[in-house]
């Protein structure tokens, strides 16, 4: 009875570890500087200056920059050590949960970047945009409403409205929207009505634990208070910023390094087209295989204040040695030969 008693808590334990990744909280000050949370403080991501931030359930991160352009400012991608431009103009952003960014510019239109690198537009107009773990999008739309804008959730192929109005959205784990209004009120949908929540902020996000964070409204350094629902109440944490997003990590790595976020480290993680044709599933396990019956086990090094991925096939048959460049792999095998995959 004892031993099993212990198997069940070991069990249960590890299960808590699973589903209740670490989140990865990223905000921008009123001087448009980058910070990530690391245990109980603050880290400035230096050389770029941003007026949003995404955070996927994966922990992917983008933002949008400062630079004024004809659409709104530039896109960046988080590689690990800096950010990337990409292509694009956009106002606010949010990330699904494998990564993928969602954006609204300031014409109020509504992109979401396809596995082909491209933008594709979808129906309708939006002031902001939020994403859940599971994937269910949410807009606060473009028409005038009390409390703000209207606000729609995404079915699949159109923008169902819900009833109310907001300025700021997210969403949780279920799928359901977070709100902050016009009046600084915020609101959460639980599936049937908003329920009002104490307090007041300018914005907010939901990690993908379903804990939720927002910018208060009392002025600090930096912008406004920080804080994270408890339950009944917000707590206060240190700092201050104008804009949050909150995702997760994963717990695993196959090498752990403390010098940079596991999730970026998984960015490798997916289905890519080999560069010899062969379709090659890369896992967060450390595991990699291919359609043409190649098994690898892939790990990574820094290089050049970059990460080095090193995929060992078939113990030692063929070693691939790539970075990553948005969705591409890109660099050489053992004996010198290009190699590379696109994500499929």
């Amino acid at each position: 009875m004892k031993t099993s008693i212990k198997l069940i808590t070991f069990l249960f334990m590890m299960l808590f570890l699973i589903t209740t990744a670490q989140a990865e909280i990223w905000v921008v000050n009123s001087a448009h500087q980058v910070f990530r949370r690391n245990g109980n403080s603050w880290i400035h991501v230096p050389k770029v200056k941003a007026t949003d931030v995404g955070v996927a359930a994966n922990g992917t991160v983008w933002i949008i920059g400062e630079k004024n352009e004809t659409y709104g400012h530039p896109i960046y991608r988080w590689m690990g050590n800096h950010f990337k431009q990409t292509k694009g103009q956009a106002t606010r952003i949010d990330v699904g949960p494998k990564g993928s960014p969602w954006v609204v510019n300031n014409k109020g239109n509504i992109f979401r970047l396809d596995k082909y690198g491209n933008w594709k537009p979808l129906p309708g107009r939006a002031y902001d945009i939020g994403i859940g773990r599971n994937g269910t999008v949410w807009v606060v739309g473009a028409n005038s409403v009390y409390g703000g804008y209207g606000i729609y959730r995404w079915n699949g192929n159109t923008w169902k409205n819900i009833p109310g109005g907001a300025v700021r959205i997210d969403v949780d784990p279920r799928g359901n929207a977070w709100v902050v209004n016009s009046l600084d009120e915020i609101f959460r949908w639980n599936g049937n009505k908003w329920i009002k929540l104490p307090g007041k902020a300018k914005d907010i996000s939901v990690d993908q634990n379903g804990v939720a964070w927002v910018i208060g409204t009392d002025n600090v350094p930096g912008g406004h208070g920080i804080y994270r629902w408890n339950g009944s109440g917000w707590t206060r944490i240190s700092g201050g910023a104008i804009a949050i997003s909150a995702g997760g990590k994963s717990h695993f790595s196959p090498n752990p390094n403390p010098s940079t976020s596991n999730t970026s480290i998984l960015a490798i993680c997916g289905t890519w087209k080999w560069s010899n044709g062969e379709t090659v599933k890369i896992f967060k396990n450390g595991r990699a295989t291919s359609s043409r019956g190649n098994i690898g086990k892939w790990n990574f090094i820094w290089q050049n204040n970059r990460i080095l991925y090193i995929i060992n096939w078939n113990n030692g048959q063929y070693i691939d040695k790539l970075h990553l460049n948005g969705n591409r792999l890109d660099g050489n095998n053992q004996i010198g030969t290009h190699v590379w995959g696109t994500r499929h």
